[in-house]
């Protein structure tokens, strides 16, 4: 398996080289999926509690459009050279430099991401509903 995913890193830095990003948009899995053994993917309404993990898809000047990789564990490549991440509404859904995001309490969050370049990547909106399974939602 190591051997696949190192082949399948070097074949979209050597895709890559020479090339710039020309725009992007975003794409999210549901992280709470993973412990029952399902992935949900492009999601964009959860429960407060719940995580997603965000990843950017780099539109490049050949107009293929490639995810950058932006892996939270420790000996994924260099995540603060991707971009920026941000939320516009954090009290509602924050998000790390990572990509990982938490809802927090019930309302909309429109989740971002900048490039180290400097293109803006088409916003994600996500809806946070309240209560999940009995339990009560945070008060803030």
């Amino acid at each position: 398996m190591g051997y696949e995913f190192m082949t399948q890193m070097a074949q979209t830095a050597i895709a890559t080289y020479g090339l710039t990003i020309k725009g992007g948009y975003l794409s999210s899995m549901l992280t709470d999926a993973l412990i029952i053994g399902e992935s949900v993917y492009q999601v964009n309404s959860v429960a407060p509690g719940q995580g997603i993990q965000f990843t950017p898809q780099a539109t490049w000047s050949d107009g293929v459009t490639r995810p950058m990789w932006n892996l939270p564990y420790q000996g994924a490549f260099n995540t603060a050279s991707l971009g920026t991440w941000w939320s516009s509404n954090p009290k509602v859904m924050a998000i790390n430099q990572q990509g990982h995001a938490i809802a927090y309490t019930s309302g909309t969050a429109q989740i971002w991401f900048k490039s180290a370049t400097g293109q803006t990547f088409s916003p994600w909106t996500m809806t946070v509903y309240g209560g999940w399974y009995g339990v009560p939602e945070p008060i803030y």
